[in-house]
């Protein structure tokens, strides 16, 4: 609440708790504990991010990816992430984010932590990059975005041999994201 600095209007004063001065002179009490860090209230500036799921399912029609889709399936001929910015733009959206890979386990990005990825599609004859292609136009058109992993399932490749989370390969995906696009 904004430090109050006019005085109490004459029809409060009769209430015999109000006193003019505690009124007019009284600080706003001290933020509780935790305050956001400066960069976790930008974020909440942001309002609206775009949630974008685009990847192996959108070619083969499923809903839920295997894990087991050949790689060459994946071909987005008329891929335009322009579009996609131009179009979280003009209704309100600043920022995107990313699915780069999802519970099948197939990374948008040429990965070096396993083969069911875009380097072995046919798209850009295997050395296309629909992460690389989104940030560019988003950083020229002022839009935040990021790009997340999501840590697997047992059918996805990223899976101990009795269905368990492998933190080591998430681990691996996530630095590439993080240390390959820019800054973060």
């Amino acid at each position: 609440m904004p430090f109050r600095s006019t005085p109490v209007p004459s029809s409060v004063l009769g209430c015999p708790w109000i006193r003019r001065r505690a009124w007019a002179e009284t600080p706003p009490p001290a933020p509780l504990a935790p305050v956001p860090s400066s960069a976790q209230l930008a974020w909440q500036e942001d309002e609206l991010t775009l949630f974008t799921h685009f990847g192996m399912n959108t070619f083969t029609g499923r809903s839920t990816g295997l894990g087991t889709e050949d790689p060459k399936l994946f071909n987005p001929t008329d891929l335009d992430t322009r579009q996609w910015v131009r179009v979280a733009r003009e209704t309100g959206f600043k920022g995107i984010l990313l699915t780069a890979k999802h519970h099948d386990g197939f990374c948008l990005w040429p990965t070096a932590t396993t083969e069911h990825s875009v380097k072995n599609s046919e798209w850009r004859d295997g050395h296309g990059d629909v992460v690389r292609e989104l940030l560019t136009p988003a950083g020229k058109a002022g839009s935040s975005s990021a790009s997340i992993v999501h840590p697997g399932t047992a059918a996805s490749r990223t899976t101990t041999p009795t269905g368990g989370l492998q933190p080591p390969l998430s681990r691996r995906s996530s630095t590439e994201l993080l240390s390959n696009y820019g800054p973060i």
